[in-house]
């Protein structure tokens, strides 16, 4: 069971915040994080390794004095007076209008919660009728932010339970006095549920109001002292049953959170048949909250025990872990050590079947409890202050979301995931990095956001993620005319999942071009006479972007027209030339000039069966004797290049020897 802040509420943040915005100040550490991971956006999707656990029991929205009052009216008397129910109404829509933004900017979108929403109590007190006031604010204002929930079903009712005829029991008064179930007046135990058809068709009403929540778990620790089946596991297997059915086949189920060492309740539970009920099974581990263990031997012995558990009863389930976590006090446990403890945890939990961890939202930071969290605050009105824990949190949903395998590299220390179809690692320790990294280029990920791209890393106690770079590299023709006959030329890249491509013209600055394409070649149209650089960078499947690749150039050439020619030339209309013109000329010692700047040249002119011959001279010194007859005719053909080591200005001269044509196309520099 949880506890959060006993005050009434008094202030209502904005509930239509973008996500882009600030809902949170940032602790010391916290305000360490990388640039790109506070800014971060994680979609707002269910297949999270992270979510939050939301501890807004009634006990933590209202004040004591109106919880009491509550408890004296019971929920039926609630409901028959407007003006309680109102201030009731009002201190639940100010805890979500608080909690939800913060929720859709850290993109935590599957909500564990523990409010009104599925306590039988709360919703039904009369038999038979279905009271929504309190729970539709929680769905309302969760839907404005795109976050889902995993309901908790309590499924106790006072009229059932006192159907039921329990005794009460004096070491659960606290949770009927002010605690947990502060709802009902009596207190009767709790015991199991008397009467399975009115609960059934208490779920049959609820699921029939709220057909959008597809995650319900079945009461919270059951097999506990305040679960209301402790020791009855093949009890509370019948009641999953009949949740089922009333539910449906459609909604993801989990059993109410198994806490960490009651094995033989769930051998019962399981050989009664509960599991195949279940999509998830869920379990609480608790054991760390109040200071890390020296080593993982407790919490593997747990996974260990609960898997022996689900392999002898024959069922495949994954494990959920809705609740756990250590606190950071910032002189016991840092915020640094609770941030890197969840990356550990997880990694080693994912080896044993742990899919998915729900952890503390929201907290004070006076006790261990409530340090646990990702944010705290003073109470639920005050904008509350985020640990380092919270973006590495964001960190892991955005490395990890949707992993379809773990392997266990190194016990305890290096594990490789697979996330859509590629390798991420989560490492630490002593030993060497795994020899499928080795002469990589690597992407190292720290539980701050930074990443550095490096071929050697030596690892250290906190945990990095690690993923191989993808390589881009980039192709384009050195002058465009290797490839058209018009201005447009084609530039291709290759060696990752999506590219982000940039261009600039000459010595301007970049210019995006593509982003995240995954194309592999584009055209691109210049002008005449000027000079393209190109460079790509190559993401992986995950948007882990690699280096950024060499730049290439291309040229586009002037046409034929900037020569300047003597009266032996003439101006050619031909279809298959650059441009669709040449310069030609039949007649020996023919000249063309062209005075340039730059330190390279390209001449661009047609060769075939019977074109002639041309000297290239460069300030009045012979460089090259081109011969331009070819077995083929070929148009726009680069037939001399020349490099310069500076890009002073020069005088080409272009002289024609013998009878045969020469054609000039082009120029580039």
């Amino acid at each position: 069971m949880k506890y959060i802040f006993g005050v009434t509420i008094c202030l209502s943040l904005v509930a239509q915040m973008a996500q882009a915005e600030t809902v949170w100040s940032d602790s010391e550490t916290a305000s360490q994080v990388s640039d790109n991971l506070r800014e971060l956006e994680v979609p707002m999707t269910t297949d999270h390794v992270i979510d939050p656990m939301l501890p807004y029991h009634f006990q933590g929205i209202l004040s004591s004095t109106l919880r009491d009052q509550v408890h004296t009216l019971g929920m039926a008397g609630l409901y028959s007076s407007s003006s309680l129910l109102s201030v009731v109404q009002t201190n639940l829509q100010t805890a979500y209008d608080i909690r939800s933004p913060i929720l859709g900017a850290a993109g935590l979108s599957l909500s564990r919660d523990l409010t009104a929403l599925g306590f039988w109590e709360i919703q039904e007190p009369i038999q038979n009728t279905l009271r929504t006031e309190l729970s539709d604010v929680e769905v309302d204002s969760s839907a404005q932010y795109d976050v889902q929930h995993v309901i908790t079903i309590v499924p106790f009712a006072l009229y059932d339970q006192l159907a039921g005829g329990y005794s009460a029991d004096s070491d659960n008064d606290h949770l009927y006095n002010g605690g947990d179930y502060f709802v009902l007046k009596d207190n009767t135990g709790p015991g199991p549920v008397y009467s399975l058809t009115n609960y059934q068709h208490y779920l049959e009403t609820l699921t029939a109001a709220y057909p959008q929540i597809t995650y319900y778990e079945i009461g919270n620790e059951p097999d506990g002292s305040g679960g209301g089946y402790e020791d009855l596991g093949a009890d509370y297997a019948e009641l999953v049953s009949v949740s089922r059915a009333a539910l449906g086949d459609d909604v993801t189920l989990l059993n109410g959170g198994a806490i960490d060492t009651r094995f033989s309740f769930w051998t019962d539970f399981f050989n009664a048949g509960g599991g195949s009920y279940l999509n998830v099974f869920n379990i609480h581990y608790n054991q760390e909250k109040s200071g890390m263990e020296e080593s993982f031997n407790q919490y593997v012995m747990t996974l260990s025990s609960y898997n022996t558990i689900l392999t002898n009863a024959g069922v495949d389930l994954p494990l959920w872990i809705t609740e756990m976590g250590t606190y950071a006090d910032g002189t016991n446990q840092t915020e640094e050590e609770q941030a890197a403890w969840h990356v550990k945890y997880f990694a080693v939990g994912a080896a044993y079947g742990v899919e998915k961890f729900f952890i503390d939202a929201f907290g004070n930071n006076t006790d261990s409890l409530g340090q646990s969290a990702m944010l705290y605050a003073a109470d639920v009105t005050s904008t509350p202050t985020a640990r380092l824990l919270l973006y590495t949190v964001k960190l892991m949903n955005s490395k990890l979301a949707g992993f379809s395998d773990v392997t266990e590299l190194v016990s305890n220390e290096q594990y490789r995931f697979t996330v859509n179809s590629e390798p991420v690692y989560i490492v630490w320790g002593d030993d060497p990095l795994p020899t499928a990294l080795t002469g990589e280029t690597l992407l190292v990920t720290d539980i701050y956001g930074n990443t550095t791209t490096t071929t050697d890393y030596t690892l250290t106690d906190l945990p990095v993620f690690i993923t191989v770079a993808p390589i881009a590299t980039i192709t384009a023709p050195a002058v465009s005319t290797e490839q058209s006959r018009t201005k447009r030329f084609t530039v291709s890249w290759s060696g990752a999942n999506s590219y982000d491509v940039w261009y600039k013209k000459g010595t301007g600055d970049w210019t995006a071009w593509l982003t995240d394409t995954t194309e592999t070649e584009a055209t691109f149209s210049g002008k005449a006479g000027k000079t393209y650089s190109f460079k790509v960078q190559g993401m992986d499947a995950n948007g882990n972007a690699g280096p950024e690749s060499d730049v290439v150039t291309t040229l586009v050439p002037n046409d034929d027209t900037v020569f300047s020619y003597d009266a032996n030339w003439s101006k050619q209309r031909v279809k298959k030339a650059f441009l669709k013109t040449t310069h030609r000329t039949s007649t020996a010692q023919s000249l063309a000039t062209k005075t340039f700047s730059g330190s390279e040249i390209y001449l661009i002119a047609t060769v075939g069966p019977r074109q002639g011959r041309l000297n290239v001279l460069i300030d009045r010194v012979l460089k090259k004797r081109l011969n331009l007859k070819a077995k083929k005719t070929v148009y726009h053909k680069t037939v001399y290049h020349k490099q310069f080591s500076s890009a002073k200005k020069r005088r080409l001269t272009l002289k024609s020897f013998g009878s045969k044509t020469v054609a000039l196309d082009g120029i580039a520099y």
